[in-house]
């Protein structure tokens, strides 16, 4: 009776295991924000960059992203308004809304709070549509850019293409500019 009591304890620990890298699993590799920028197999690189800026401070952090973003960034106007994969934004490159969700995801599997930011610009722009819909037609549209912020206690940065900005919270309530990347 003794001997089935310990293989049941030994089976329940082994079940128990089983269930609690099953659930890590799904939370590193089934994000429902991933699915919108990262597939599985574009992971490694990713992981690897997380990885090497996990447990930085927040600067050295955003400055560790940045310089695997550098590596990477190609501006393409042309891609405004598509949804895109990060392979194939690495391989066709982006607008500043891909760059600024993909700061945002990196910094939010870093533990920081991240928000993407909208701003106007004051100016218009234009595109020529070749498609079904729009016969050639010349569409006018308002110019905006998104960039991605970071923060926690120790203050903030602001990641907008390949340039960081960097805000220091000193004791006494007042910021302090570390410096421009």
């Amino acid at each position: 009776m003794r001997k089935r009591s310990k293989r049941l304890a030994f089976s329940t620990v082994l079940l128990l295991i089983s269930f609690v890298i099953f659930g890590l699993t799904l939370y590193f590799y089934f994000d429902e924000n991933e699915t919108q920028i990262v597939s599985s197999e574009e992971k490694i690189g990713i992981t690897e960059t997380i990885i090497e800026c996990r447990g930085l401070d927040i600067f050295d952090s955003a400055d560790c992203v940045n310089n695997y973003i550098e590596g990477i960034y190609y501006y393409n106007i042309s891609n405004i308004n598509r949804d895109m994969k990060f392979s194939l934004l690495q391989e066709e490159g982006g607008v500043c809304s891909h760059w600024a969700t993909l700061y945002c995801y990196f910094g939010d599997k870093l533990g920081f709070f991240t928000r993407t930011v909208n701003i106007e610009t004051g100016e218009e722009d234009y595109l020529v549509y070749s498609g079904n819909d729009s016969d050639g037609k010349i569409k006018t549209f308002d110019v905006e850019h998104m960039y991605c912020v970071w923060s926690n206690s120790e203050g903030y940065v602001v990641l907008d293409q390949t340039t960081v900005f960097k805000f220091h919270f000193k004791e006494d309530d007042e910021m302090e500019v570390l410096r421009r990347r």
